[in-house]
């Protein structure tokens, strides 16, 4: 349940990467100070833009290589405007941190519309979704980015989390993934323009 403080909303909701548990504390405050060990994402604001997808392209021009060359992830999350503007937040984990914990800055005009992330370094499965990555869709109902190490921008909406599960250890697990979720939708690639 979410909780009211100055004017205020903040909930807490958990991600999980194939490359680290990214505990996500979404702050939904301009200027809420952040506790002690969870990243403040800043607002980048040198551009808005048309679309989520459009900012998610720029995203991945700006972070992607940086991720993957530093094996870090990198998140953040996509907002819009009451104008109907998208403007975009970035914060990055530490190296070979386990746990990312991030403070999202929202002004009281806006509204979250996507998660992004990054899984830094190619590598078994740093390709796909993992079970925690479904858990924020489905927790958020809102879509979730991947900007994997190849360049493609895969997307993870509630709609692709029906269907037949996956086998083996997915099926037994309690979150049985549908196999179109770990691979979510190609929608992009870092060099596309919009």
């Amino acid at each position: 349940m979410p909780t009211q403080r100055n004017g205020c909303t903040a909930e807490n909701t958990r991600i999980r990467s194939n490359l680290a548990i990214v505990a996500l504390v979404v702050s939904l405050c301009w200027h809420g100070a952040a506790s002690a060990g969870v990243i403040r994402t800043q607002m980048l604001t040198a551009r808005s833009y048309d679309s989520h997808l459009a900012a998610v392209i720029d995203l991945a021009k700006q972070f992607l290589t940086l991720s993957i060359l530093e094996d870090r992830e990198h998140v953040g999350a996509i907002l819009r405007d009451a104008g109907g503007r998208y403007w975009a937040t970035h914060g990055r984990g530490g190296v070979s941190q386990d746990t990312v914990t991030f403070s999202i800055p929202k002004p009281s005009d806006s509204e979250i519309v996507a998660f992004w992330h990054t899984h830094g370094r190619a590598g078994f499965a740093r390709s796909l979704f993992s079970p925690d990555d479904v858990k924020i869709v489905r927790s958020t109902n809102l879509p979730l980015y991947l900007l994997a190490p190849n360049g493609d921008i895969k997307i993870l909406r509630k709609d692709l989390l029906t269907g037949p599960a996956r086998s083996g250890a997915d099926r037994r697990s309690a979150l049985a993934i549908p196999k179109q979720a770990r691979h979510g939708l190609v929608v992009a690639r870092r060099n596309d323009t919009l």
